[in-house]
């Protein structure tokens, strides 16, 4: 059963990571309230929620399935393979969408078309290209490269993994982040062998990890009745803190902090079982349409930018906002129509053989 207040938080965040793009491009990032208030000036750490959970949910999964007696790279191969069914819908139509554009507003279509090619299959922060459809889906990319590398090392040792490696792992590579970079890193900058958006899904995502291990553990010590009040507490301050930093004016030093704050109120809220209010139809529907709008905020952002008259940056950012919805609804139930019919027709190219 899903979450209800984890789904609505998810759309949240994709609308923090969208008004955090739209204070870039028409605030230049510089759209203060006051001394300590911002226009989203650090609403890309929506990504740091949507990384937490990828690895609290991939925790969840292997812990469920440790011994179910699966070799480690079949076990492997399944998961991703599951991972890359469910995200692939929404994210081609996306692609489609972005193609469409390119073919009537580039002029070097075949050369733009090709470069991008490879993110087809959310291979653009391997390095083969660099180029994608869909921008902002740097972070599915670098999110698959550290399922390939989290989800064997907790297969083959779950207890070692998520109580020893997650917990070091993910501090360690937070904070070489934060002292290289001052800040948890977008996707650009090659950092070694690999682009410093992928350690920066590795180091979150190992969070994630712990998170699913500190959920489990109030279960187990039922804290949620014995210290329900500290535990609300904590996961208000947790949400609070994290919105904050979403909104305010502190240096991007902070953000590994954030994501420690967004982790304590996420083990928390998947911990209880009280979420009656929460877990109903428009929540959920939220949630699942919050990936396909994330997807074409790129695309609907530029249409806004160049293709509608001049207007003030507020109304433009409205519109830019009501159609990221409109669109994303679309791609959403387009996604499951693709789907649909990809299912039908595969099983009936099977039945034929």
């Amino acid at each position: 059963m899903k979450n209800g207040k984890i789904e609505l938080a998810r759309f949240a965040m994709c609308m923090a990571v969208l008004l955090y793009n739209l204070n870039l491009e028409y605030f230049d990032g510089g759209f203060y309230f006051g001394d300590s208030f911002t226009f989203f000036s650090h609403g890309r750490s929506g990504v740091e929620f949507f990384y937490i959970i990828s690895g609290f949910l991939m925790a969840k999964s292997v812990s469920k399935r440790r011994n179910d007696g699966v070799p480690v790279g079949k076990s492997s191969v399944q998961f991703l393979w599951g991972k890359f069914k469910r995200l692939f819908p929404p994210h081609i139509i996306a692609v489609i969408i972005t193609a469409v554009y390119i073919i009537f507003k580039y002029t070097n279509v075949y050369e733009a078309l090709l470069a991008r090619f490879s993110s087809i299959f959310f291979l653009q922060k391997t390095g083969v290209s660099t180029l994608a459809f869909v921008g902002v889906e740097w972070y599915v990319s670098s999110m698959l490269i550290a399922m390939a590398i989290i989800y064997p090392l907790l297969k083959a040792n779950y207890d070692v993994t998520a109580r020893a490696i997650a917990p070091i792992g993910s501090l360690l590579i937070m904070g070489y982040l934060i002292q290289h970079y001052e800040a948890l890193p977008n996707s650009s900058l090659m950092d070694g062998f690999t682009f410093n958006g992928n350690l920066r899904a590795v180091g979150v995502m190992l969070l994630g990890v712990c998170t699913y291990e500190a959920s489990q553990l109030i279960r187990k010590h039922n804290l949620m009745k014995r210290l329900k009040p500290e535990m609300l507490l904590v996961e208000l301050i947790g949400y609070l803190g994290f919105g904050y930093y979403i909104m305010s004016s502190l240096d991007s030093f902070y953000d590994a902090i954030a994501a420690l704050f967004c982790a304590a109120a996420v083990a928390v809220t998947f911990a209880r079982d009280d979420l009656r209010f929460y877990n109903n139809k428009l929540f959920y529907f939220l949630g699942e349409i919050s990936f396909p709008i994330y997807l074409v905020q790129n695309i609907v952002r530029k249409f806004v930018k160049e293709d509608i008259g001049d207007m003030r940056a507020y109304k433009k950012i409205l519109i830019c906002m009501a159609l990221c919805i409109a669109v994303g609804i679309i791609a959403y139930y387009l996604g499951k129509l693709f789907e649909k019919l990809s299912k039908a027709y595969f099983k009936k190219r099977l039945e034929s053989k």
